[in-house]
């Protein structure tokens, strides 16, 4: 796939986020995502959409601000912003209704059209401090 393309599959997966709508299409049944300390490594698509769906259930509708996207081959860096108001338990934190700003960088390598693997460095524990936890 082209690099063009590459970035556009990304574009998909970050405009559906907050729904997960097309998570089996993009992304690849043998995923491997590999994540900060508290949410660790993971393995294939069942995993990585059970680690989504606990965040989507944490920040219901949350949205996702794409700044910018930097690709090379297979990999596509992307800068974003996360937002969202924290409605549901997070990391053993019951809701606090507070709305958080979660600023990361990750890389997504794709594969055949879906994401194979897919780095997490988004700020969370600027997160956690947003919602209060110690």
């Amino acid at each position: 796939m082209s690099i063009e393309a590459n970035k556009d599959v990304v574009r998909a997966f970050y405009a559906q986020a907050a729904t997960g709508e097309r998570d089996a299409d993009l992304v690849a049944a043998d995923l491997r995502y590999h994540g900060p300390d508290m949410l660790g490594d993971l393995q294939g698509r069942d995993a990585f959409v059970q680690l989504l769906s606990g965040f989507r259930s944490a920040f219901p509708g949350f949205e996702t601000d794409v700044h910018r996207l930097v690709a090379e081959g297979d990999t596509v860096a992307v800068w974003h912003t996360h937002s969202g108001t924290h409605a549901g338990e997070f990391a053993g934190i019951p809701a606090t209704g507070k709305r958080v700003i979660i600023n990361g960088l990750e890389l997504l390598r794709v594969a055949d059209g879906q994401i194979a693997e897919f780095w997490h460095m988004d700020d969370f524990a600027g997160m956690l401090q947003q919602i209060g936890a110690e």
